[in-house]
């Protein structure tokens, strides 16, 4: 009987798990849809298939949940490995700003005006935003599945000691991303070979490419492109701590 593992893709909201999954999907069932192989956990537990690697059965989910969320909790005691994707928390603002334009939710924004995050920052009301990212630590619309930002990653590396656990930085992902398939090769045990890392690379590329739903694809730092320097300073020294602890010096 082969070895079973149950991996879990973890992520707060916009951080990057769209591309990571096409990654996995790629590597362990080329020619299935990601979303057949890693199946979204958002309101209830799908059903997964098995996929068999090398002798190892795996079955995979996708979920924004963090570890602790009660509706996470079917999960408890049936997964046992969680590959995770973090990003830069000013990314992760304006890339959920452009995900609610996108999702007309007018909720998200002043007084239901949907707008572009160029027309947020050129209309001056990119401080409002920062603002209230900082206070209720995360963009409010995710606070649901994912908790508080500063302690997403936190909660997830809480069960690095009983499970096995690969943790992938965005910003790493897009300099490097042929680095960042080999580690999940390792990780996954797929036994895939230099060419075969670069296929998968490049199909996963084309994949989540210029599709309509996702902003910014394959980038890292907007907001140096986009903010005035003395609104990144303003949310940086506002968030140092959590940016420490993530590794953004």
């Amino acid at each position: 009987m082969a070895d079973s593992r149950f991996v879990v893709l973890a992520s707060y909201p916009k951080t990057g798990s769209t591309w990571l999954g096409k990654i996995i999907g790629n590597l362990v069932a080329e020619h299935v849809p990601s979303g057949q192989v890693l199946p979204a956990f958002s309101k209830a537990l799908p059903e997964s298939e098995r996929f068999t690697v090398r002798g190892i059965s795996y079955q995979f989910v996708k979920t924004h949940f963090h570890p602790e969320n009660a509706r996470f909790q079917p999960l408890e005691g049936k997964y046992d490995s969680c590959v995770s994707i973090y990003r830069h928390p000013l990314d992760v603002l304006l890339s959920s700003l452009n995900y609610a334009k996108l999702k007309e939710h007018s909720a998200s924004f002043i007084a239901g005006r949907v707008k572009a995050v160029e027309q947020l920052i050129a209309d001056g009301e990119m401080r409002y935003y920062i603002d209230q990212f900082i206070e209720a630590d995360g963009f409010p619309w995710f606070e649901g599945p994912s908790g508080k930002f500063s302690l997403y990653q936190r909660r997830w590396r809480a069960q690095a000691p009983r499970i096995r656990y690969l943790e992938i930085r965005y910003e790493d992902f897009v300099s490097d991303p042929h680095r960042t398939v080999a580690d999940v090769n390792a990780f996954l045990n797929t036994g895939a070979d230099a060419a075969t890392v670069d296929k998968v690379v490049k199909r996963s590329d084309a994949e989540t490419r210029g599709d309509g739903k996702f902003f910014w694809s394959r980038r890292a730092q907007n907001f140096d492109r986009l903010l005035p320097r003395e609104l990144s300073d303003y949310f940086c020294d506002h968030y140092r701590q959590t940016l420490d602890e993530l590794g953004y010096r």
